[in-house]
């Protein structure tokens, strides 16, 4: 019997969008998961011995950042004497210490990325040549979807190098859900929902804004907010300057699928910011949403929305900040309810054609075999 390829696949930390990809790997090649987070948590996985799973203990922070890394990485991958090492995120010190242990060691080296929109900080310039070099001389390159390949090219990686692996998130067609239209006492509105974390990139203050033009209009419309975090109190504060009054902030989500069940459009206003996080990396709540063949809106500041989104057809994808675009897109989708519909029914198709675990484990298989074949 052949024997398998010794995988090392590093990434920050185990949620349950990535299991699926895990556990195909774990059965394909003798496979180890890296975890690099801090706050990485593994414990609550029982397939953790099958994927050979290390996290680290000791960290160094990196200094005028709230980062920190693990140096032992370096060390683990040079004695682990993998055939391919896949590592996630160009801009991270693991992902760097990962590639010279790789290339030092013989071995081949896959960088995985959704990294689309380079972060504009004075660190981020200072690093971006040795990113370019990694991207240049890494065997294989794995990008999330069309604008990580655009970022690929522009850093110099050859096309042929270069695989789509498409971001994929939990298909809740079939989740069980509850009734939260009687519970909220909403049988008579048409529902919009935001979920995600409230951070100023996410940029809920804009859809705010949007609903308060949509509501001074109309009283059919309610807005559902669903998530947690540090930006919440401006837009809670700014949610009673508008005076608006048909919107709910209902906290952290647990039952996700029940709640895109109550809604009618999901939007993710997100924006460009001047940041180490300046846009939004990809956005799988856009395809968690898809799933349960709902429409969309989404900005130009989403990585994501060039891939899920068919303008006009299942959603659109309007300027970020821009408030009254984002009034018109809701206004168009929400007062159509044979549009509605049919960009629901599209939303689902796509999800269910192009973004399966099936083609995202076909990205890594794909990019294991070039690099092999390549040796």
């Amino acid at each position: 019997m052949k024997e398998k390829l010794k995988v090392a696949f590093i990434h920050s930390e185990i949620r349950d969008y990535r299991v699926e990809v895990v556990e195909r790997l774990s059965e394909k090649y003798d496979f180890s998961l890296i975890l690099t987070w801090d706050k990485s948590k593994i414990d609550s996985y029982p397939q953790k011995d099958e994927w050979k799973a290390k996290s680290y203990q000791f960290f160094l922070k990196i200094p005028g950042t709230n980062r920190k890394f693990p140096p032992g990485i370096f060390w683990d991958l040079w004695r682990g004497n993998f055939d391919v090492v896949i590592s996630s995120d160009t801009t991270t010190i693991e992902s760097i210490l990962a590639f010279f242990a790789t290339k030092l060691r013989g071995k081949k080296f896959i960088l995985w990325n959704e990294l689309w929109d380079y972060p504009p900080l004075f660190r981020f310039k200072l690093i971006k040549p040795l990113l370019r070099f990694m991207t240049r001389k890494s065997d294989a390159l794995i990008a999330a979807g069309s604008k990580a390949r655009d970022l690929y090219l522009e850093f110099g990686g050859k096309p042929e190098k270069i695989f789509i692996s498409p971001n994929c998130a939990v298909d809740y067609k079939n989740a069980k859900i509850w009734d939260l239209r009687s519970k909220f006492k909403l049988a008579d509105k048409k529902v919009i929902l935001y979920l995600g974390r409230i951070v100023q990139y996410k940029g809920l203050d804009v859809l705010l804004k949007a609903f308060s033009e949509i509501e001074s209009r109309r009283d059919d419309m309610f807005l559902v907010v669903g998530g947690e975090g540090p930006f919440e109190e401006y837009c809670r504060k700014l949610s009673k300057d508008l005076g608006l009054s048909n919107i709910k902030f209902v906290g952290f989500v647990s039952d996700v699928a029940s709640y895109i069940a109550l809604s009618d459009l999901f939007v993710l206003p997100a924006r460009f910011m001047h940041d180490s996080v300046p846009s939004e990396a990809w956005g799988l709540v856009l395809n968690e949403v898809m799933s349960m063949g709902k429409p969309v809106i989404a900005t130009d500041a989403v990585a994501g929305a060039f891939d899920l989104i068919e303008d006009g057809k299942n959603g659109f994808m309007v300027e970020n900040q821009n408030v009254s675009a984002l009034r018109d897109a809701i206004e168009k989708i929400i007062s159509d309810d044979l549009l509605r519909q049919s960009m629901g029914k599209r939303s689902r198709k796509i999800v269910e054609e192009s973004f399966t675990y099936d083609k995202m484990f076909k990205g890594f298989v794909n990019s294991i075999d070039y690099v092999m074949d390549t040796s």
